[in-house]
């Protein structure tokens, strides 16, 4: 049955790999659009994120087809999410990963921080998150073939406030369990939309203090994925694990 669900409500959204070529640069030009009209980047000849260039593996998901405020045309996208893979190698690097890139640890923990009326968070320099002591730490000793960016989030001006943002995660997080051997999700979230989804159950554990990126104040957070389904929906990543080692993925 849940397994049913998950089919309907991933009507319309498509896993996108750079040998797709047209599809990938609309994925790109979307992309680019949004972070470009909300005056996060500087003017581009190539109309793409050129700071994505030295990643080797990526994949977009994409909704397409997305009922919305206005018309649309048949190929375009409603909204993309940009996942970049690590590197073979198992030991963790900061650079493997956009969101960790940038990166700086606190000398404070989560726990200090929230039980402190003094300590603040940082002022940032707007390319910048930071983190809690206790989480940098425990992010670095994980296993960073388990781990993948969900480096940026990009839904078409006309389609917000809907279900996009959803279908994107949603689809998110079962491709992560068709892509052994992957399970955590690292990402940076705006502060108000953050605490509503966390309200709403889904599992994001801050990673540090909100802080001002990419003009907006936001949370750096991990989603472990497995968390996600209750009860005997679990079975959902079994069969999604099972998928991926068959080669069933898209």
């Amino acid at each position: 049955m849940a397994g049913l669900v998950l089919k309907k409500f991933n009507a319309g959204v498509k896993v996108v790999h750079q040998e797709d070529h047209e599809l990938w640069q609309q994925c790109e030009r979307l992309e680019y659009d949004v972070f470009s009209e909300a005056g996060y980047l500087p003017g581009s000849d190539n109309l793409r994120i050129d700071a994505f260039d030295g990643y080797k593996k990526m994949e977009f998901v994409a909704v397409l087809n997305e009922a919305c405020s206005s018309p649309k045309l048949e190929d375009t996208l409603s909204g993309v999410l940009r996942i970049v893979y690590p590197p073979e190698r198992r030991r963790m690097q900061k650079n493997d990963f956009p969101t960790l890139c940038h990166a700086r640890r606190l000398d404070y923990t989560a726990a200090e921080f929230q039980l402190s009326g003094s300590l603040e968070s940082p002022r940032g320099d707007n390319q910048s998150v930071y983190l809690f002591a206790d989480a940098y730490d425990r992010i670095m000793r994980l296993d960073s073939g388990k781990c993948i960016d969900l480096s940026t989030i990009s839904i078409a001006s006309n389609c917000r406030g809907g279900n996009v943002y959803s279908k994107l995660i949603t689809r998110t997080m079962t491709r992560t369990w068709e892509t052994p051997p992957s399970r955590y999700g690292f990402l940076v979230v705006d502060a108000g939309y953050c605490r509503k989804l966390q309200t709403q159950k889904l599992p994001l554990e801050d990673l540090g203090p909100p802080v001002m990126y990419w003009g907006s104040l936001s949370i750096p957070v991990i989603i472990d994925s497995y968390t996600l389904p209750k009860g005997f929906h679990k079975l959902l990543i079994f069969f999604y694990r099972v998928k991926g080692y068959l080669g069933l993925r898209n």
